[in-house]
């Protein structure tokens, strides 16, 4: 007899023992012989293909000269041992039951079945109640506080995409398929249960420790496979942060980019006329001279200003707004610019170096340093360029400083599609003209 056979004799002989018959070992050549269609057990020792299923009326004939008062359980055991014939392992109860296929031989040794072919679908069925997600947010909490939606904006803003790092290191670990196994343990149970009841109806070996890790990496596996989450999942609906596009001219430190004032109070009188105002005057639509004429400010320029520097055609917003914004700004170092709350979401997605629409955006004067704020009017919509300032999340809530109602200040920011090439022959738009108010 090969090697092989051998083994499968060993096999069924301790099996049949194990259900209560003794067959001598001569016997249970005879059993694998019949099952396998064979005349006798010495044609196993010559070369033949072994079937796909038992011969069960030869193995019944077989089995009833041998022991008449044990044939259907030794008809039954020598199908399973000495075939590969697949038996079916019912998993639960009722309407909830299903069941996947394993060999007798694989019974004895999980690592075997468990890298084998019937793998997944086994796993599949004692998995098939489980559910693991490892981004799944508190949906019983508001989601983030505008204050923490600002800090995860600050550093999004600050990196290239994509932001899953950033994201991850926000939110914390995730959960762990570990979780799920400790929450879902009695279907582990009922699979083990299950393998126990079908190893002593059919009589074979089974070690419930040698199955429990393996079965439960198995499945760990399989449900971290089945997972398509993402840790943009963790964000929600309601996640907002405050935006704030300062106009300020690129590349010089934080001081010599804000504007700033002799005194505690920024009134439009007591500010500096340097490039920094020069350049938010030019984004808001204004000069410095048209400032000076409806301000009454009369300081002499800090530096020398940009004779280059052009404002843009329309102006943002009017002179008595701009004078109520500066006169209530409140700080002695700020910036103009535009405040607006945008969803987490639309950071994101954002490309900080192309321009970017903002809709529903208030202008407003911002002190970084202080904490100071002050909105003016609200602008439905306005494309914002690279160029034309610094787009950053508040450091300090305005809307704590403020008490706003959050809902007025919703808008959006999204990346403007890619613009046409305009017509050589096209002409600005004509600067809708404010009346300039002299100063007293």
């Amino acid at each position: 007899m090969n090697k092989q056979d051998q083994s499968t004799a060993d096999t069924l002989r301790s099996a049949l023992n194990k259900l209560g018959v003794s067959v001598k070992q001569t016997q249970v050549y005879d059993l694998i012989a019949a099952a396998r269609g064979l005349r006798n057990r010495e044609l196993l020792k010559q070369p033949y293909t072994v079937p796909s299923f038992a011969d069960t009326k030869m193995l019944t004939a077989v089995a009833e000269r041998m022991r008449p008062d044990a044939v259907e359980i030794i008809v039954d055991c020598a199908s399973a041992v000495a075939m590969p014939e697949l038996l079916d392992c019912a998993v639960g109860e009722g309407r909830n039951a299903d069941s996947f296929e394993i060999t007798f031989a694989e019974i004895s040794d999980p690592t075997s079945f468990l890298h084998g072919p019937r793998a997944k679908d086994a796993i599949a069925v004692i998995a098939r109640n489980m559910y693991h997600s490892a981004y799944y947010p508190d949906r019983s909490d508001n989601g983030l506080s505008l204050k923490h939606g600002n800090e995860l904006a600050t550093t999004v803003l600050a990196s290239p995409g994509p932001h899953d790092e950033t994201l991850e290191e926000f939110y914390g670990e995730p959960r762990s398929s570990y979780d799920a196994l400790d929450e879902h343990e009695d279907e582990i149970e009922a699979a083990l249960s299950a393998l126990e009841r079908l190893a002593d109806e059919v009589g074979a070996e089974f070690d419930e420790e040698e199955w429990r890790e393996p079965l439960q990496d198995a499945v760990r596996q399989h449900l971290e496979a089945e997972d398509d989450s993402s840790v943009e999942d963790m964000i929600q609906s309601g996640d907002r942060a405050e935006l704030l596009f300062l106009f300020a001219p690129r590349g010089g430190c934080m001081g010599d980019m804000m504007i700033t004032a002799d005194y505690r109070s920024s009134s439009a009188e007591n500010v500096n006329i340097d490039h920094a105002l020069q350049f938010a005057l030019s984004r808001l639509g204004y000069t410095i001279g048209e400032f000076r004429r409806f301000s009454g400010n009369r300081k002499d320029a800090a530096c020398d200003l940009d004779a280059d520097l052009r404002p843009l055609p329309r102006a943002l917003v009017t002179p008595g707004e701009l004078m109520e914004i500066l006169d209530n700004g409140g700080d002695s170092y700020f910036h103009l610019g535009l405040y607006v709350q945008v969803p987490i979401s639309d950071i994101l997605a954002l490309e900080v170096n192309r321009p970017i629409t903002l809709r529903n955006v208030h202008v407003c004067a911002h002190g970084p340093i202080n904490g100071t704020h002050f909105d003016g009017p609200v602008i439905d919509e306005i494309v914002v360029r690279p160029e034309d300032g610094l787009l950053t999340a508040a450091r300090y809530s305005p809307s704590d400083m403020c008490g706003y109602v959050n809902s007025y200040f919703y808008g959006n920011a999204k990346n403007v599609e890619a613009e046409a090439e305009p017509e050589t022959d096209e002409v600005a738009p004509e600067k809708e003209q404010y009346p300039l108010p002299m100063a007293a």
